[in-house]
């Protein structure tokens, strides 16, 4: 209703537009994104999303770490599965699909390599 509202009385999705915001004042070179789209509704996984695009359109590095595949599949251009501490996968964009992901997050101790 008002800028003066504090953050904590906002929507998670509300909350997480907030501080992308905010981080975008800055104007950073890196964004690094932990589950950023969790317990939000999904008109607010959309803007955020977009807004995520838009910051790597514009030349910043965005890393985005996420358990949900979708996500993952939705946002990134490069996907890097880590089981145990360590590389099991790489996938470009278009490459995938969440059964890969999946397979890749439990593959085998063999084909992983130290991160």
């Amino acid at each position: 209703p008002s800028a003066a509202q504090p953050i904590k009385l906002l929507s998670g999705g509300n909350q997480q537009k907030v501080l992308f915001a905010r981080g975008m004042l800055t104007e950073p070179r890196l964004f690094i994104l932990e589950e950023p789209t969790q317990g939000v509704d999904v008109g607010s996984k959309a803007d955020i999303y977009a807004v995520t695009r838009e910051l790597a359109e514009a030349g910043a590095a965005v890393i985005v770490i996420s358990t949900d595949t979708r996500e993952l599949l939705t946002v990134c251009h490069r996907i890097i599965a880590i089981s145990q501490g360590r590389m099991s996968r790489e996938f470009t964009q278009g490459e995938a699909d969440e059964e890969q992901l999946v397979s890749a997050y439990f593959g085998s101790q063999d084909s992983r390599e130290a991160v």
